[in-house]
C-alpha cells in the first residue's frame, strides 16, 4: 500500500481576507513559501494537533501526520481538535478533519503508524521540514536521527509536569536543529 506522497504541487496561495494579516507581517515573498512547504509533524496530540492548526492558521497547506495512537477522553481537554464524538478514532484522521476545517483546500498525508514504520519513513523523507511533538522519547529520538538523514530542519518540541516532592511545574522545550546537526548533540532529550 504506498500513501500517495507525490499527489500535491502547491500552487502559489493567493493572498485572500483569511490570510492577509500574515501576508503582511511576513512579507509576500516568506508568506508563499510557507504555503509551499510540506511539513511532517510527529505526534497528533494536543500539542502536534496545536502546532498543524497553528500552522494551518498561518497559510500552510500541505501536512504528513504521523501517530500511532486514537483518540482518547483525555485528548479533549485542552486540545484544539477533536470532541467525544472523535473518541476511538485514529488521532491523525481527527487532526487532519480539524485541519480541512480550518482551509478546504489543504493537504493531509494521515500515517496513523509508528514513526519507525515504511509508510512514516516516505512521508518524512517527502516532507520539507520535521516538527517532533512525541510525548515517546523514542519517536523523538527517530524523528531527529530521520531528519538528519534526509538533511529536514527540526523542530522538536515538549511539555510536561515534572513532580519534585509535593511540588509540581509545568515545564517545555523546544529546538530548532538545522540539517547537519543532530538533536543529542544540541542538548539530548532531556533539557
Amino acid at each position: 500500500e504506498r500513501i500517495g506522497l507525490a499527489t500535491f504541487q502547491a500552487k502559489p496561495a493567493k493572498v485572500n481576507e483569511m490570510f492577509s494579516r500574515v501576508e503582511g507581517a511576513l512579507g509576500t515573498q516568506t508568506w508563499r513559501r510557507l504555503t509551499r512547504l510540506r511539513f511532517a509533524i510527529v505526534g497528533a496530540g494536543r500539542l502536534g494537533g496545536g502546532v498543524a492548526i497553528a500552522l494551518a492558521h498561518e497559510g500552510g497547506r500541505d501536512f504528513v501526520l504521523i501517530d500511532p495512537d486514537v483518540f482518547e477522553q483525555h485528548n479533549i481537554g485542552g486540545g484544539l481538535a477533536g470532541t467525544s464524538a472523535d473518541v476511538g478514532r485514529s488521532k491523525v484522521r481527527v487532526v487532519a478533519d480539524a485541519l480541512r476545517a480550518v482551509n478546504p483546500e489543504i493537504q493531509v498525508i494521515e500515517v496513523a503508524r509508528s514513526v519507525t514504520h515504511f509508510h512514516a519513513l516516505e512521508a518524512i523523507k517527502s516532507a520539507d521540514f520535521v516538527v517532533t511533538a512525541s510525548d515517546h522519547d523514542s519517536a523523538r529520538l527517530a524523528s531527529a536521527w530521520l531528519a538528519a538523514l534526509y538533511l529536514k530542519p527540526l523542530l522538536d518540541v515538549g511539555v510536561g509536569v515534572f513532580r519534585e516532592g509535593d511540588r509540581r511545574e509545568i515545564g517545555g522545550d523546544a529546538r530548532l536543529v538545522w540539517p547537519g546537526r543532530c538533536l543529542l548533540c544540541g542538548g539530548g532529550l532531556r533539557a
